[in-house]
């Protein structure tokens, strides 16, 4: 489910009605890693840094503490290796 179809008065309403201070969800990519909805009753939190190796989105995980405290905690997507000239064609080239 999209948070994009989510409104804000509803997520309080579940949340009031199934007496639920925070809801946090997963698989869904967003690019930071997490994103706070429905003034942060509803997080969304995706780990998977470079999703399917083209989105170069961040992930994340969550520290929540007492009082529902919760605290982000970010990982960024590594650089790409740099691609070394080894195949047959460049080491022609070289020579």
């Amino acid at each position: 489910m999209n948070c994009n179809y989510l409104q804000h008065d509803r997520v309080t309403y579940f949340c009031n009605r199934s007496k639920l201070r925070l809801i946090i969800r997963a698989h869904e990519c967003v690019m930071d890693g997490f994103e706070r909805f429905a003034h942060g009753q509803l997080i969304t939190l995706f780990s998977a840094t470079n999703y399917c190796g083209t989105a170069n989105n961040a992930g994340a995980l969550l520290v929540i503490g007492r009082g529902l405290v919760v605290v982000p905690k970010l990982i960024h997507p590594l650089t790409p290796p740099l691609e070394l000239e080894t195949s047959p064609k460049s080491v022609e080239e070289r020579h």
